[in-house]
């Protein structure tokens, strides 16, 4: 099966910046530039920028351009494919405390992961999510204010994802989305909130989920409780790879 072309101009894109080809901080050729380097079309220069943003490669700023981001090196990347179904499920054991809930006007890396009609004012949601009464994440979610409406907590109801509950208010739904895992240390509030001691490891994500016309919806950061919650994959081989086994 042959590899799209945005990834293979990804992959292109981050060997560059780790050979030191582009420093931290520098600017990368323009998706103009891009294009004709590559022989592809704009929407495939754009999707392969976007997701390079996404993944916290490069840093889009408006009107100025994209830079290679002073994100900390990882020694191995996996690409992995879930279900929306498995992330956004509804379960009644789930419950949400309200943290804080403001309207800010978004850091420029995080504004980047939206489209440019959508980079202004965002609502901010910031919870803690139990299930069965055990913490389990610290959720902060950013919807730009051209994208929905804010939506108190107190209009949710129980046990249905905070996410897909105020987008439908909307009259949007979620086609799919891109997760990013890492890790963190646990600061005082967070630890509090957990229920960890202060310093403690814990998993770390930020999923940014599109609708069917592929238009950034919402950005959430989560941080997980690191007994209460694990990320099973399984692992099998790629149709035509080199772990297939031969017929007999």
């Amino acid at each position: 099966m042959p590899v799209p072309l945005h990834l293979q101009i990804q992959a292109d894109i981050m060997g560059a910046i780790e050979r030191g080809d582009f420093p931290v901080g520098e600017q990368l050729p323009s998706e103009a530039e891009l294009q004709v380097r590559y022989g592809v079309s704009r929407a495939t220069i754009r999707k392969a920028m976007e997701e390079l943003s996404a993944g916290g490669v490069v840093m889009k700023l408006q009107g100025l351009g994209t830079y290679v981001s002073d994100r900390v090196q990882v020694g191995q990347s996996v690409r992995l494919r879930g279900y929306l179904d498995d992330i956004l499920i509804s379960d009644e054991r789930l419950s949400f405390r309200t943290l804080a809930i403001d309207d800010v006007q978004p850091t420029p890396d995080l504004a980047a992961l939206f489209a440019p009609a959508d980079r202004g004012a965002a609502t901010r949601y910031r919870s803690l999510i139990l299930q069965a009464g055990k913490p389990l994440m610290i959720g902060t979610s950013h919807i730009p204010v051209s994208v929905s409406p804010r939506v108190d907590d107190a209009e949710l109801p129980p046990g249905e994802q905070q996410t897909v509950v105020r987008l439908r208010r909307a009259g949007l739904a979620i086609q799919r989305g891109q997760q990013t895992l890492g890790a963190i240390v646990a600061d005082a509030e967070q630890a509090s909130h957990l229920g960890v001691p202060a310093g403690t490891a814990l998993i770390a994500s930020r999923r940014l989920y599109y609708d069917r016309s592929d238009r950034p919806l919402i950005v959430i950061d989560g941080i997980f409780h690191p007994t209460n919650y694990s990320l099973v994959v399984d692992l099998v081989p790629r149709p035509g790879g080199r772990f297939v086994s031969p017929s007999r």
